[in-house]
């Protein structure tokens, strides 16, 4: 009699401990897990733009300097919890240009193109932050003066590199966007594409001024 209650007894815990052990795990919805990486996932994307103060120089005969109009884009990816790797889009524009030696109105507007990358860290999570940044540049002339006799209005650089330097600050509104203040200092250096005797005239600008920033952001 005990022999056969033993032998039941191990029948009934074999066939429930096989009951819980084929239990089917429910994962999470699609909905929570989507929402989780989401969330993972660290970003900016923010739009600049401000007033500066430019010089530009061309070989040893040429320099001009005045009041610049800096805009640029970036956008940034996360790779640790306060560092980002950015790529960016921008221009400063010297508007009224003025010649250095002889005080007089050059007659064509500064254009510096920009386009590169580089690396913003938070100092303070969401709020302050350094960014440095290598970019290729071009630096493009604007008469301001249309000449019948002259078949283009433009003459421009080769491209060559420039580098950026930023420290700002920033508010989160609503959680996600970030609006601010950055100041910054950029130069770079290119040979004219004009030559002349063969041997092109090497054009340098420097740059400094503070932006306004508005973006989107998961810091």
């Amino acid at each position: 009699m005990l022999i056969r209650f033993i032998i039941l007894t191990s029948i009934i815990i074999c066939f429930i401990n096989n009951t819980y052990s084929q239990q089917k795990v429910v994962p999470p919805p699609e909905t929570e897990r989507s929402s989780s990486t989401a969330e993972s996932i660290k970003y900016f994307a923010r739009f600049e733009i401000g007033a500066a103060y430019g010089i530009t120089s061309v070989g040893s005969t040429e320099e001009v300097e005045g009041f610049t109009l800096p805009v640029e884009f970036q956008i940034g990816i996360g790779i640790t919890d306060n560092a980002f790797i950015h790529a960016l889009v921008g221009a400063n524009v010297i508007t009224n240009p003025t010649n250095v030696n002889t005080e007089t109105e050059a007659p064509y507007t500064v254009c510096m193109w920009n386009f590169g990358g580089g690396l913003t860290v938070y100092a303070i999570p969401k709020m302050v932050y350094a960014s440095a940044s290598v970019t290729g540049s071009s630096t493009v002339r604007y008469l301001d003066t249309w000449d019948n006799t002259v078949d283009t209005d433009t003459y421009n650089s080769k491209l060559g590199v420039g580098f950026e330097l930023k420290a700002g600050a920033n508010v989160m509104i609503g959680g996600f966007l970030p609006v601010g203040m950055t100041a910054f200092y950029y130069t770079s250096s290119m040979n004219d594409m004009e030559e002349e005797f063969e041997n092109a005239a090497k054009i340098k600008n420097n740059v400094v001024g503070i932006t306004l920033t508005i973006g989107i952001a998961n810091l």
